[in-house]
């Protein structure tokens, strides 16, 4: 016969095993709106949070909102899948999601990025607040997606020297690229409809404008000392004020 002590020894371990092994045995949860998890993007650990949760048939939207290591050079694509999650306790099942925003400031004062390439199928359109605000080490960005730059996006980017392919670019926010002091070359297409205050103070004295296919390239020389400038893009001059 079994003693009593040796029993409840049993029953207990058979409770604390249920206990460890029945998340990996009940049905797959789905992350919800809000989640958090990290992902890996061309070699590049993202972090995300869940816009729209995905389901078994359907894929979910997500935002990224900073960065998991310390890549100098990103490559923002179109979807990810979650390479683990904050939330370890559920076993989640096997999800997507499309990669549709960028959270304001999610770059800050990043020292390590030197450069960021938005890739041609990427969903992202606009590069929100202080997004790579202080990043004094980028250099060069391809922005081939992106309709709009938000205020203060680049500003203080001291080390930014070229924007490539703004080739759907419609708005530039206030103080965009403020003190991005090397940045002389955007090539851009005359779809460029507003820039907005000092948008580009602080950059270098002479800007070089080229449109898509480097035809019609303008150079501009920023007046210093007034309070307008002329920042001219192909065809169709946008002012800075």
């Amino acid at each position: 016969m079994m003693s009593k002590k040796k029993s409840l020894l049993l029953v207990l371990t058979l409770f604390i095993s249920m206990i460890i092994f029945l998340p990996l045995d009940a049905k797959a949860a789905h992350r919800v709106k809000g989640d958090i998890f990290i992902g890996i993007d061309e070699g590049v650990e993202f972090k995300y949070q869940v816009i729209t949760p995905a389901t078994d048939n359907t894929l979910g939207t997500v935002s990224i909102i900073g960065i998991a290591d310390d890549s100098r050079q990103l490559k923002i694509t179109d979807s990810v899948v979650p390479f683990s999650s904050l939330y370890v306790s559920k076993n989640y099942s096997n999800e997507r999601f499309k990669i549709v925003s960028i959270a304001p400031s999610a770059f800050k004062s990043n020292t390590n990025i030197t450069h960021v390439d938005f890739e041609s199928e990427s969903y992202i359109t606009t590069i929100p607040k202080n997004c790579f605000a202080g990043c004094k080490s980028l250099q060069t960005i391809y922005l081939p997606t992106i309709k709009k730059i938000d205020d203060s996006a680049f500003e203080g980017c001291s080390k930014l020297r070229v924007i490539f392919s703004c080739y759907k670019l419609k708005t530039i926010g206030k103080n965009a690229f403020k003190n991005c002091k090397k940045l002389s070359n955007v090539f851009i297409d005359s779809k460029l409809k507003s820039v907005g205050k000092n948008a580009f103070k602080n950059t270098a004295k002479w800007f070089l404008v080229n449109t898509k296919y480097r035809k019609n390239c303008v150079l501009i020389r920023k007046t210093r000392g007034k309070r307008k400038v002329r920042f001219c893009a192909p065809q169709k001059p946008a002012e800075v004020i």
